[in-house]
């Protein structure tokens, strides 16, 4: 049998530009020595995988359908690394999390013996809507997390579907749009809208295959190009929230928790969010977890102009920011969401 979802992939969220980095035997070994915690946040797709296995009677048969055979084996082997499936439950509608949240320490008493909460862990409680659930349904202080993400990808989604051919000249009134209406270039986004809005050389298979992925989680809703503002919207929350993930385990890497140390994981059976991170991550530098995010230009298409053009005018649009002074970014929470907000009322516009 043929699973019906794909294995599940671990993120190291931000990475040395030397190559990948692999969570392993070896790296486990070294955390311990150094004192430092390994953490996996499960991806919110995988929990929704977790409540099919125990919906089938949580048979080890179900693990390898639904691609958690390898994941539940290397948890198995690994008793040191610790699972959160907080941010993946932040994601659902509450009601829904509730369910899956029991539906996680069914799964975790079945397999993952090792993995149950302690007796006395504080137990989060989910309550509210069930059904769909959007930027709209959550609460000012989620709201202004993710809205520069949230507003940069409705902005892509504008600029995108104006008629030009011009790819380059996209992208510059790309980040024209952002630097006017969001105060921030927002490292990971403007890669990802680097990606998204290239045009690959015709020879370039790999190439014009990645952009056709990419461009399906971050351009397109349910295989086609969006048709009204909730589709939309839709595009834009999921989105947000996959850079959420990444922005926290950021983060937490980079403050630690409890005084402790912390090496942070993603495991996601997003296969789009999987490969986005292949080319386009952070990386750490002087000191800084994540500070910058990096493009790498795919192999098959390293003679197209695009990619080097894109990178002078990104870079001039930045050397330009410092020689003039920063815009005054909104740390403000109401005044990220009122950001966010306006977005959506520019989105609005753009479909009148």
């Amino acid at each position: 049998m043929t699973n019906k979802e794909p294995k599940v992939s671990f993120i190291k969220p931000s990475r040395p530009l030397n190559g990948p980095v692999k969570l392993d035997r070896l790296r486990q070994a070294h955390n311990i020595i150094s004192k430092i915690e390994t953490t996996v946040f499960v991806d919110a797709n995988i929990l929704i995988s977790m409540e099919k296995v125990m919906k089938k009677g949580g048979k080890y048969a179900h693990l390898k359908e639904h691609g958690l055979q390898s994941f539940v084996r290397f948890l198995n082997s690994s008793p040191q690394v610790g699972l959160s499936p907080g941010l993946g439950l932040t994601e659902m509608p509450p009601e829904r999390a509730a369910f899956s949240q029991e539906a996680y320490e069914a799964f975790c008493k079945k397999f993952l013996s090792g993995y149950l909460d302690a007796t006395n862990a504080t137990q989060v409680k989910f309550s509210g809507r069930s059904g769909d659930y959007g930027f709209f349904d959550i609460g000012d202080e989620f709201k202004a997390l993710i809205a520069v993400s949230f507003a940069s990808f409705i902005y892509l989604f504008i600029i995108d579907s104006k008629p030009n051919k011009d790819r380059l000249a996209m992208y510059a009134s790309y980040l024209a749009l952002i630097e006017e209406n969001v105060g921030v270039l927002s490292h990971m986004e403007v890669q990802i809208a680097r990606f998204c809005l290239s045009e690959p050389l015709c020879t370039s298979i790999t190439a014009v295959d990645i952009r056709r992925k990419l461009r399906a989680n971050f351009i397109k809703y349910d295989g086609r190009l969006p048709r009204s503002v909730d589709d939309v919207l839709k595009i834009a929350f999921n989105a947000a929230c996959d850079i959420r993930l990444i922005n926290t385990a950021n983060i937490i890497d980079q403050n630690g928790v409890d005084g402790v140390n912390q090496d942070c994981w993603i495991a996601t059976q997003d296969a789009k969010l999987a490969l986005l991170c292949d080319f386009v991550y952070h990386t750490n530098l002087d000191g800084e977890v994540g500070k910058y995010a990096v493009s790498e230009i795919i192999h098959d298409d390293e003679s197209n102009p695009y990619w080097k053009l894109s990178e002078e005018v990104l870079i001039s649009r930045l050397r330009d920011r410092e020689a003039n002074g920063r815009k005054n970014f909104p740390t403000d929470p109401d005044a990220l969401v009122r950001l966010a907000f306006k977005a959506i009322e520019d989105l609005k516009t753009h479909f009148r």
